[in-house]
């Protein structure tokens, strides 16, 4: 059976601030049983908020994690109801995961939930619609979420690295052009 954790990204680059993974968090998780759903549930300290006197702030990092595990949590439990059935290149609406794990219409926090109701997921794509997601005009980057192992998630991340290092290359290219053009002009 696979065992699924949904993981931002952002957590593992980020070498300081509170939204990032602490060294806490690392070391307990780094001894779990499972090391990706320890991650998945750890929250950002939020201490520093109310020592600066930003409650306010505090409070909506707070509640923001809080809806994000609940949101990784539930899409965790529809990816391991629904292993069998997903495919690559399955393309997964939030709305159909809800539906999966509601129980006659009732699902608590329902209405926390509905808050990611514009977003979709693209299950395992092929390298292919990887380059094609990069490429595209077209898709969201703020509502399309890829679901992938973490071979294919590094796979995407060199994809897009590519892809970026070709078009600051481009860029480069450009601007030294218009240099050399401008400063034989005068």
């Amino acid at each position: 059976l696979l065992h699924f954790s949904v993981l931002e990204p952002y957590c593992f680059f980020r070498d300081s601030g509170v939204r990032a993974f602490s060294d806490e968090v690392w070391s307990g998780a780094g001894s779990a049983h499972s090391v990706a759903k320890e991650l998945m549930q750890s929250s950002p300290d939020v201490s520093n908020f109310f020592l600066e006197g930003k409650s306010e702030t505090g409070r909506r990092v707070m509640h923001f994690s809080t809806l994000g595990t609940l949101h990784n949590l539930v899409l965790a439990s529809f990816l391991r109801l629904k292993e069998k059935e997903l495919k690559p290149g399955d393309r997964i609406k939030w709305l159909d995961v809800i539906k999966s794990i509601e129980d006659d219409g009732q699902l608590p926090n329902r209405e926390f939930l509905n808050l990611y109701s514009d977003i979709h997921y693209l299950y395992k794509p092929s390298v292919e619609e990887m380059l094609q997601l990069l490429k595209s005009d077209q898709v969201d980057p703020s509502s399309t979420r890829l679901l992938l192992s973490p071979l294919e998630w590094i796979t995407f991340v060199r994809l897009a690295i590519k892809e970026r290092t070709a078009a600051l290359c481009v860029l480069v290219n450009t601007i030294t052009h218009w240099l050399d053009r401008k400063s034989t002009r005068k």
